[in-house]
């Protein structure tokens, strides 16, 4: 099963999902069984108040992103897929979405996390119980989300926290990986951020890397990609952007594209996709 993976050369706006949504629009149209998948996301509460409150509502919580992945698919394939198994974690940000100095913890509300456990998907949060929520009701606010949840582990210590995001997160995004490469011919991985690697399971899995950034995109050959990130994850701690890796390696191609009103965006996008993957034979 192909996997191509979109990465992005800006911390927002870089526009990957609107790359991901027309290269998934193109298989689909051309009849290949494809699904998006991003494994990890978040939002935050300050600057996407409107889409954390409608999913909240339903008692769930997932990005924006996965929600215009799943529209792509609507209709155009077998079985109909959540929002959940596009994006298996999605963490909601407080605002600011610092790290507290004293206790290491990201200033965020809760993450939730779904995973399949014995072919039944289940979801779990881990909700911080640290996190200063002074201007609305915390509990009354995340009812909904927590009444659908499987279990709910507090978080008020780093060591717990990185203990809880270390296994849940691998054991999410592995499983549910897993089963849509038994149920798709094609994945689309999307990243999240200027991130280059949205989680390390997918090192050995690429057959292609594509970089957005506004005005241009550019298609990676995966071994020499992740080499990039390989040599850049020795001399970090923390999580590789794609601009330290970007002078590192030079791309097989390079297209650029224009901006586009929204309504038009995906097509325009879709038709750049029809030349991209002819002549790379994908």
């Amino acid at each position: 099963m192909p996997n191509l993976m979109i990465v992005g050369f800006r911390d927002e706006v870089s526009g990957k999902t609107t790359i991901s949504r027309a290269f998934l629009r193109y298989f689909l149209e051309n009849g290949i069984n494809a699904t998006g998948f991003k494994p990890l996301s978040g939002n935050n509460i300050w600057r996407h108040y409107d889409q954390v409150c409608d999913t909240l509502e339903e008692g769930r919580l997932y990005s924006n992103d996965a929600k215009l992945l799943k529209k792509e698919l609507d209709g155009k394939i077998d079985k109909p897929i959540k929002e959940e198994l596009i994006n298996p974690v999605h963490r909601l940000w407080n605002e600011p979405a610092l790290i507290d100095p004293l206790t290491r913890i990201p200033n965020f509300l809760v993450d939730r996390i779904t995973f399949l456990d014995d072919n039944h998907l289940k979801t779990i949060l881990l909700n911080n119980k640290i996190a200063s929520f002074e201007s609305l009701d915390k509990e009354k606010f995340l009812k909904n989300l927590k009444d659908n949840a499987d279990d709910i582990y507090d978080i008020e210590d780093i060591e717990t926290f990185n203990t809880l995001v270390r296994y849940y997160y691998d054991k999410a995004i592995y499983s549910i990986y897993s089963k849509i490469r038994k149920d798709f011919d094609l994945v689309i991985i999307e990243s999240y951020g200027d991130i280059a690697l949205p989680w390390n399971s997918f090192f050995k899995e690429l057959d292609l890397v594509i970089g957005v950034e506004p005005w241009n995109i550019y298609v990676y050959e995966p071994e020499k990609y992740l080499d990039a990130v390989e040599i850049t994850t020795v001399s970090y701690l923390k999580e590789i952007s794609t601009n330290q890796i970007k002078d590192l390696i030079k791309p097989m191609k390079k297209v650029r594209y224009r901006p586009a009103r929204s309504s038009e965006r995906i097509e325009k996008v879709k038709k750049i996709a029809s030349d991209l993957f002819k002549d790379f034979d994908f």
